[in-house]
């Protein structure tokens, strides 16, 4: 009987699927709905600093991630969430100017996932068009 994976011929050791299941055959939601996913998804407000700065920094890291795994939409729901985070309610946080005063280690952190966001702006604004672009080429609806 065959292994239910596919082995490679000259060593019989598994080998990886060239069409891993996150490549998506079908159309990528409307942009719209992964900008409403990605503010629904975001964190509550009142979290404390340092619980605001472990999201940020995941969400990037999880943005990264899903772009290797080819989840543009994931990944770009989870930049936005990075940013909107780090740009829009960090700032805002009542704790805030007593990090930037001090420009400790939370400073140091939230100044990285700025550099960050920033350095990967380019690509996510490449993702964007081609998920613009996709929702184009099959009519893709807004859900809500």
């Amino acid at each position: 009987m065959s292994p239910p994976y596919p082995t490679s011929p000259t060593n019989n050791m598994a080998i990886p699927d060239s069409t891993p299941a996150a490549t998506p055959n079908r159309p990528y939601p409307h942009i719209e709905d992964l900008k409403d996913k990605a503010k629904i998804s975001s964190v509550d407000k009142n979290q404390s600093l340092n619980h605001l700065l472990a999201e940020a920094t995941t969400a990037v890291k999880q943005a990264e991630s899903l772009v290797e795994y080819r989840r543009p939409d994931l990944a770009y729901v989870e930049y936005l969430r990075a940013f909107e985070i780090a740009v829009a309610i960090i700032p805002q946080h009542e704790q805030y100017p007593i990090l930037s005063s001090r420009r400790g280690s939370q400073f140091n952190q939230h100044q990285s996932i700025l550099r960050k966001i920033s350095q990967l702006a380019d690509r996510f604004d490449k993702i964007k068009e081609i998920i613009i672009n996709d929702n184009r080429r099959n009519s893709t609806q807004k859900a809500s």
